[in-house]
């Protein structure tokens, strides 16, 4: 059986569980020991695929010391060729679900999320004090079993080293930040940096600083990797990638997210470019309230559409008094706390079609807002088409939403409190 072949029967009999241009993982039934995960190793270019069976071995060598440590692994159980591609098998660990579907909300916790966030800073204090240097620490690669024990897998990139040294330690705690600040509280962040730094050998804590400055280090990183893995991975919004593909529709090609339309939502069609359009996406990627991309006609041009909470409608005519209005000036400034907590600003005063408001009179960007890169210290402002608090209870509720979308650490939202009511 050719490569080819064999990829289109694994891809017809097994599930696949991961995949990328140069690895895919699935689940294979084998006679006598059930279910087992398989790795593929295959390089999409010919020059490094020399280099499968090295990164093949080198996994397996590391799962098989972590594992005989006693570390969370998955047992690693033989690497072997087959049809021009070599495989690492390890055992299967049964009805173990992602770390990033659950914080992504696709899945209910299996277990408290304090506890949670305990158990996951105690397993990388174990895999540290074990001279892990993983190289690639993102919720995707730890899955939570049924009994809500965390497992690290997918262990490619990684090293055991006999020192640790700081650096090495903080950017494994800010990429795990980065990869959660928007989805989870700073308070989980803090419940996990505290357990990993209790259950760390006295060795490696001797080498970092104090606990305050620390956390204050890591939140401050966290940020500027967020911002900047965002921006990068706008351009995945304008090709097909890992958020788009490209689908053929009656001759006429189109880039389609990923994500389906889901039950509580709305469909709208409107003009766009495909910057626009990127910009929703980098909108979305951030977790800001926002008209949610859909599709995007390559050829020829019409009109995009994009998705929106049930009972949303635009921001003009909707008589904002009242109630309504007290929710309207929540919004706001929970749009612009966002925004601000971000790195971002709108780039021109919106215009009456910019806004929504949902169901529930959230405020909403609309569909292609554009959208730019914002310094730390700019001058707040509300923008034109956004209702600016006047009143004392007005103002109140601006700050209120104000602070609650922004994801920074106390001191940060202390100092923003100041700002927004002068104490």
């Amino acid at each position: 059986m050719s490569e080819s072949a064999t990829a289109a029967a694994i891809r017809a009999t097994a599930r696949i569980l991961k995949a990328n241009p140069n690895r895919t993982v699935f689940l294979e039934q084998r006679a006598g020991s059930g279910a087992v995960v398989v790795k593929r190793y295959h390089a999409a270019s010919a020059l490094r695929r020399p280099r499968d069976r090295g990164r093949a071995r080198r996994e397996q060598r590391v799962l098989a010391r972590l594992h005989a440590a006693g570390l969370p692994v998955p047992e690693p159980l033989g690497i072997r060729r087959r049809d021009g591609c070599w495989e690492l098998s390890c055992a299967w660990i049964p009805d173990a679900v992602s770390l990033h579907d659950l914080v992504d909300g696709r899945l209910p916790w299996p277990r408290p999320r304090a506890e949670l966030a305990a158990a996951l800073g105690r397993l990388l204090a174990r895999l540290h004090t074990a001279g892990l240097d993983h190289g690639d620490l993102h919720p995707g690669n730890v899955l939570i079993d049924a009994g809500g024990r965390p497992w690290l897998v997918d262990c490619a990139k990684a090293r055991l080293r006999r020192r640790l040294g700081a650096p090495l330690l903080v950017r494994d705690l800010v990429r795990l930040a980065a990869g959660v600040r928007e989805h989870l509280s700073a308070r989980f962040r803090a419940r996990f940096l505290v357990a990993w730094l209790r259950a760390l050998s006295p060795e490696l804590c001797a080498r970092l600083p104090a606990r305050a400055p620390l956390v204050e280090g890591v939140e401050r990183l966290a940020r500027e990797r967020r911002r900047s893995v965002a921006a990068r991975n706008r351009a995945r919004w304008r090709r097909a990638s890992g958020v788009c593909r490209l689908v053929q529709d009656g001759g006429a090609r189109a880039l389609e997210a990923r994500e389906p339309l889901r039950p509580d939502e709305i469909v709208i069609r409107r003009p766009a470019t495909l910057e626009q359009w990127a910009d929703s996406g980098l909108a979305w990627d951030h977790r800001l309230p926002c008209a949610r991309p859909l599709r995007f006609p390559l050829d020829p041009r019409s009109a995009a559409t994009f998705a929106l909470p049930a009972g949303s409608r635009p921001l003009d005519g909707t008589g904002a008094e009242g109630a309504r209005a007290r929710r309207i000036h929540l919004g706001a400034g929970a749009l612009l706390g966002a925004l601000r907590d971000r790195g971002l600003a709108l780039a021109r005063p919106p215009a009456a079609e910019d806004l929504w408001t949902d169901g529930r009179g959230a405020l909403l960007l609309g569909p292609g807002p554009r959208l730019v890169a914002r310094a730390p210290g700019d001058d707040r402002t509300v923008p034109e088409g956004i209702p600016a608090p006047v009143g004392r209870r007005e103002r109140a509720l601006f700050a209120l939403g104000y602070l609650r979308a922004h994801l920074g650490t106390r001191a940060e939202r202390a100092a923003l409190r100041e700002e927004l009511l002068g104490g």
